[in-house]
């Protein structure tokens, strides 16, 4: 899957908080790693994905779908996923 074709499909996402189970990032793992991180200023968790490594995975279309359904965005810089983790 092209990196455009991941920004068309989760580009327009707003950010938002959102539960994920480890069932759903398990599933992520197989394509690109999946990192959990916090934002400095606001200490919230995220996962985080970074963009080409998703690209050169191979990952299913109706994968990337579904990530917008449940809230995955992009960074502002474009260049990772992200996904605030409602606590």
């Amino acid at each position: 899957m092209k990196k455009e074709e991941i920004k068309d499909i989760l580009g327009e996402n707003e950010l938002r908080f959102a539960n994920v189970s480890f069932f759903e990032v398990n599933e992520l793992m197989r394509y690109a790693k999946v990192n959990l991180k916090m934002d400095s200023v606001s200490l919230d968790y995220y996962y985080e994905i970074d963009i080409n490594e998703l690209c050169e995975s191979n990952i299913p279309i109706e994968m990337v779908n579904a990530m917008k359904d449940r809230g995955w965005c992009m960074s502002e810089d474009g260049e990772t996923i992200i996904l605030f983790l409602n606590i």
